[in-house]
Formats: structure tokens, sequence, C-alpha cells
């Protein structure tokens, strides 16, 4: 149990409770069901303008703006990346088994294991 730390409460779970009943309290209180109305003729025609206008075509193009975020690799950036460390981790390994390579780590680990305290 961690230690505790004033202003820090440290609450447990009771034997059986759900993993989201933990991380998630339930609600303080529950939303009353709103009336939907059917649109006005004037909702309508607020709609159209907005159309007309360009505010919805702007909306879009911002929305599709801030969407398309380039983070991450995509499936073809995954496979140049796999081929480049394949081809690296081949070249590291062949000269770490060269010949020079090997008899300057067998020296290191000799002269490690051979030193006088």
């Amino acid at each position: 149990m961690p230690a505790h730390r004033p202003g820090l409460r440290v609450t447990g779970r009771a034997t059986g409770a759900s993993s989201t009943a933990h991380r998630h309290p339930p609600p303080r209180f529950r939303r009353q069901p709103t009336s939907r109305r059917d649109p006005s003729a004037e909702d309508i025609q607020r709609g159209m303008d907005m159309v007309r206008s360009g505010t919805v075509r702007r909306w879009w193009a911002r929305w599709r703006t801030i969407r398309a975020d380039d983070r991450g690799m995509t499936t073809a950036e995954y496979a140049v990346g796999t081929l480049a460390a394949c081809a690296l981790a081949a070249v590291l390994y062949k000269v770490v088994t060269s010949g020079p390579v090997q008899a300057l780590l067998r020296s290191v680990i000799e002269r490690a294991i051979n030193v006088q305290f």
C-alpha cells in the first residue's frame, strides 16, 4: 500500500467491483430528456443561407485541414523503415562478427576480467 501523504486520498476498490467503476465514478445527476421540435421554415431557411454563403464549405475545409494531421507512419513508411532497420542490423552483425572486431572485443573483456583491485 502506498505511503500516506497529506492531501492524498487513497481509495481502494471493493471486492468484485468492476474496473470501470473505479475509473469512472457514477454521474452526480441525470440529464432530463429534452423535447425535440420539428424544424421550422425559418430554421430551414437559415441552414440554406449558410450553405449558399459558403459557411458550411469553410467549416468543412477547416475540418479537413484539422483532420489531415500527418503524425505517425503509413503502411509504406513502416515497410521502408523495417527494411532500413534490417539492413542496419545486417551491417552491424557483419562488423561485430568480423575477425578484427572480435579480437578487439575479446581483448577488452580479458582486460576487464583481469583488473587488479
